[in-house]
């Protein structure tokens, strides 16, 4: 397969992306902290025409909410179809911005 065709593949498999309700809007309300409400992301989500691509899409993501679904409602088809199902924690990112910021600059 050539590297032109795997290109235009991977960009009409994400073709759908540019009809989302979501677009352009601000991606943390998608991925709220643990116990923060998803009402608002999932109120964008109901009439978006893209809704069934975007879960599809979200399978096999552990955050967020994808085509109006969270990460509990997206394990239990997975555990259905026999699949392993991890779920990750992150650390705290209490003072990430920061250490990154250094980058060496400390020593």
């Amino acid at each position: 397969m050539s590297l032109e065709l795997l290109l235009h593949q991977l960009r009409a498999s994400d073709d759908w992306k540019e009809d989302a309700a979501c677009r352009g809007m601000d991606t943390d309300l998608f991925y709220p902290e643990l116990g923060d409400p998803t009402a608002e992301a999932r109120k964008t989500c109901v009439h978006c025409p893209v809704q069934a691509q975007c879960r599809r899409a979200g399978m096999g993501e552990v955050y967020g909410i994808w085509g109006n679904t969270s990460p509990e409602e997206r394990r239990l088809p997975r555990r259905q179809a026999g699949r392993k199902v991890t779920t990750y924690r992150l650390p705290p990112l209490n003072g990430l911005v920061e250490y990154l910021a250094a980058d060496g600059d400390e020593a």
